[in-house]
């Protein structure tokens, strides 16, 4: 609803060179709940990133995320896949699709490309 636009803008400071603001859009993930979900692909997005810190931010919001919205997350990070520009992108993925366990079964075909 309402808040989507506002978890977006939250969730895209998992970017931010700050780690502690990072750490904050984490705990956010939690917090939220499924209000949350709405902003998943912006963390999924971020799983891309070449910022070392951030992909690990990154991840720990999906993490998060998946918690309370683990299909939306599957999908979104899935749907990142598809994007990856290098071999070390695509690696780091699948590690962290990996880490989602059953979540990621409806996505075989993806991953197996």
């Amino acid at each position: 609803g309402h808040a989507a636009p506002h978890v977006a803008a939250a969730m895209a400071c998992v970017a931010d060179p700050d780690v502690s603001v990072r750490n904050a859009v984490v705990r956010l993930c939690a917090a939220l709940g499924p209000l949350a979900t709405s902003a998943v692909d912006v963390a999924a997005a971020h799983l891309r990133n070449p910022d070392t810190g951030v992909r690990r931010s990154a991840t720990k919001a999906i993490h998060a995320l998946a918690a309370h919205s683990g299909a939306d997350t599957a999908t979104a990070v899935a749907g990142q896949i598809v994007r990856c520009q290098s071999a070390a992108e695509r690696r780091y993925l699948l590690l962290v699709v990996i880490d989602l366990k059953e979540l990621a079964a409806p996505h075989g075909a993806i991953l197996a490309a």
